[in-house]
This record gives C-alpha cells, structure tokens and sequence, in this order.
C-alpha cells in the first residue's frame, strides 16, 4: 500500500505569529500591539480566502496577505509606508520561523523512504517555492517533500473541495505510487483543513501543539483520524498503527496519540 503525507505549510510547518518580533521593529509600535496586529493579520488572511471562495474568486495568497496586512495595521490606526509593507511582506516571505518540533521533524520524515511527503498550502507556487528555498531547515531537508501542492493550480483555496480533489490527483500522479491501495493523510493544526480533508473524503491528522480539545463544531461528524502532539510524532504515528486494505487502525493506547473526545461525551 502506498501512504502520502500531505503537510500543510502556514500553520502546521511555518509560524505566521514569529512575523510579530519583526512588526514592532518595523512599524515602531510597542510589542503589545504588533502581537495584536499578528493575530488581526493571520485572521483576516484566511477569512478573505473564504471570502473569496464563496464568491468564486480568486488572488493569489501574496496578495491576499499582503491585503490582510494592511487591514490589520488599519484596524490599529497606523498607516504604513509601501516600503514598509515591502519590507514586511518579504520577511514573511523568506524568514518566518519554524514551529519548535518542525526541526525535529523534518530530517526523520526525510529518512521515512516508505511514506510518500507533499506540501499541501494554500500559497500560491512562487510565493512557497521562496520560502522552501530560502529558509535553512528546508533547504537541508529538501529532499523531505517530493512535491509542493499549491492553491494557484485550481485557483481556490482551503477547505473547498475542489482542491483537496486536485491534492489528490496530484498524489496519485506520483512516480510509482501505489494507485490501487492507497491512503492520503492531510496533516494539519489547522482545524478548518481538517474538516476539509474530511469532507473530500480523505483521512485527517490535526497536530494539536496545544494539547485542546477537538471542539470544531462546523460539521460535527467530521472530526480528526486521529491527533498527534508534535509533527515528529506523525512519523512515530505511522510505525505504529497498522495498515490494512487502505485503513489506518489506531492502537488501543499510544504514546503519541490521543483518542478523539465526542462533544456528546460527559467528559467533555
């Protein structure tokens, strides 16, 4: 049987909230608030690609950040410079850092030969392709990810369906991919991949760094596969469980994993 791991980048690998320490550098306003403007930032970037694709439109992730940026400086009365916005907007760009456990990661899923590994982000081509080849850990590990999924090909962005489709088409289209007994993984710590994965009918894995609970109640059946702690443990995940006719059966208790709680439960 072939596995994909299909990682997502912005949220899962990359950390948009690390752009803060270079905010209150940039726009002189105090650290407290460029926490706040990081936050509004990352919010209003992915409302507008709902937005968007509820209208059947469709920029480029650069530009919809770049919009998003300047309606969170907006919100906070600072107005910006356009070489400001430029300066900003390359850093997020090329040097955004990675989440903690990413450096742990990577090298072991590179070493994983038997796992398939995409990315799968809403950015557009050229805006991933320069940060996969400008910040050091991916360039190291490049050879972790046979191929980088991007919204620009179907002009859509997460969680509509139609690019989860194209995901899998892509996946499928490997070289010597098993397309007869196979199993595509999205992993994200994005709540709102998780359900989408599942909505295309794909299994999900949600990397919750903070140990919550599930409570995404948007499609209450649609719940993660199952949950790891760190991205490491993905690959610990996949030792683990065990494969069979195209199922992924989790052990009855595991060090890397955690059951999914029901909302219905009395423990919850």
């Amino acid at each position: 049987m072939s596995i994909c791991l299909a990682l997502d980048l912005y949220g899962t690998i990359v950390d948009p909230g690390s752009i803060c320490q270079f905010l209150d550098q940039v726009s002189g306003c105090e650290r407290e608030r460029a926490e706040k403007i990081s936050a509004n930032w990352r919010k209003y970037q992915l409302e507008y690609t709902w937005r968007l694709n509820s209208m059947d439109m469709y920029q480029s992730f650069y530009g919809v950040t770049k919009n998003a940026l300047k309606h969170a400086f907006a919100e906070m009365d600072i107005k910006l410079a356009s070489v400001q916005i430029e300066t900003i907007m390359n850093t997020y760009k090329k040097h955004l850092s990675v989440f903690e456990d990413v450096d742990e990661a990577l090298p072991i899923l590179e070493e994983r030969s038997d796992l398939r590994k995409v990315i799968f982000t809403n950015a557009d081509s050229e805006m991933a392709n320069t940060y996969l080849t400008n910040h050091p850990l991916t360039i190291q590990h490049s050879k972790a990810f046979e191929r980088t999924v991007t919204s620009d090909a179907v002009k859509t962005f997460k969680p509509a369906k139609k690019f989860y489709e194209h995901l899998k088409r892509s996946v499928l289209s490997l070289k010597d991919f098993d397309n007869r007994t196979w199993g595509i993984y999205v992993v994200s710590a994005n709540p709102f991949d998780i359900v989408g994965a599942k909505g295309a009918g794909l299994k999900a894995i949600w990397v919750n760094r903070s140990r919550a609970k599930w409570i995404d109640q948007c499609l209450p059946d649609f719940e993660p596969d199952c949950i790891v702690y760190k991205l490491s443990d993905v690959q610990k995940l996949m030792y683990e469980y065990c494969v069979f006719e195209g199922e992924v059966i989790p052990p009855e208790e595991s060090e890397y994993t955690q059951q999914v709680v029901s909302s219905d439960d009395e423990d919850y």
